[in-house]
């Protein structure tokens, strides 16, 4: 799973570039059927804020029936969401830490 993860990371991160329009719906099923993934690897451990989450990215990024945000900042900022949801098990200790400093 965390080579599918990484894969995403690189799609999501080359998504924020000016692309021919064929490339995004490729982008699109790629970050949907990882994010199918994702979701059923969360769902296994039980029903939970990531899983989700990750169901959310599934109606987002859906190659079939298609939501169209018009402007590019809009995906722009959805891009760098799911990048942090994708990386978040990388990111996890970096969260605890700060938790744990500040409730010193």
């Amino acid at each position: 799973m965390k080579a599918i993860r990484v894969l995403v990371l690189f799609i999501l991160a080359l998504a924020m570039l000016p692309l021919p329009s064929e490339f995004y719906l490729w982008i699109r099923a790629l970050v949907f059927v990882s994010a199918l993934l994702c979701f059923w690897e969360e769902y296994k451990k039980g029903l939970s804020y990531s899983a989700i989450l990750f169901l959310a990215l599934m109606v987002l990024y859906n190659p079939f029936l298609q939501v169209h945000l018009r402007e590019k900042a809009f995906w722009l900022v959805l891009d760098l969401a799911s990048m942090l949801l994708f990386a978040y098990p990388w990111l996890k200790p970096f969260f605890k830490r700060s938790r744990a400093a500040e409730g010193n």
